[in-house]
């Protein structure tokens, strides 16, 4: 397997992206961005890899201007949040609740898991000790929001 990504388009015109063989110890690595015309013409760009993020952080950019990128986290729509990592941290921090709770669809899913889990305990009584029952106690108060 190369050790290379190509894409060609519908018209031949390609775009290989393939790392730098370094020729000195003190070179610097980096990818070579090499794009066709479709037939024997190509036009190389070395990116070294300590700009690497920057020249994908602007592929996105250049995406969302056209209007063409959406990037979905959990449901949500992150996609502006893609270039600007202060900002994802922001957004994270504000939607998610304080570390140690639950939010209502996880709580909701916790109660519904916890039910399956006491009926097959119910079922299977003598597998299970008081350290279960008590871990099971425990698991039904968090998913009622009592703090520990």
């Amino acid at each position: 397997m190369p050790n290379r990504f190509e894409y060609t388009d519908e018209h031949g015109r390609r775009l290989r992206i393939a790392p730098v063989d370094l020729e000195t110890p003190d070179e610097a690595p980096g990818l070579w961005f090499t794009t066709t015309d479709g037939w024997f013409n190509e036009v190389p760009v070395r990116v070294p890899l300590t700009m690497l993020e920057e020249a994908i952080a602007g592929q996105r950019d250049m995406a969302r201007q056209a209007g063409g990128l959406r990037v979905e986290l959990r449901g949500q729509d992150v996609t502006e949040h893609l270039a600007d990592p202060a900002t994802e941290q922001q957004r994270a921090e504000t939607a998610r609740p304080a570390s140690g709770s639950l939010t209502g669809a996880e709580r909701q899913f916790l109660t519904f898991a916890l039910d399956l889990a006491a009926d097959r305990m119910a079922n299977r009584g003598d597998e299970f000790t008081d350290e279960d029952d008590a871990a099971l106690a425990r698991l039904r108060q968090l998913a009622k929001g009592a703090e520990a």
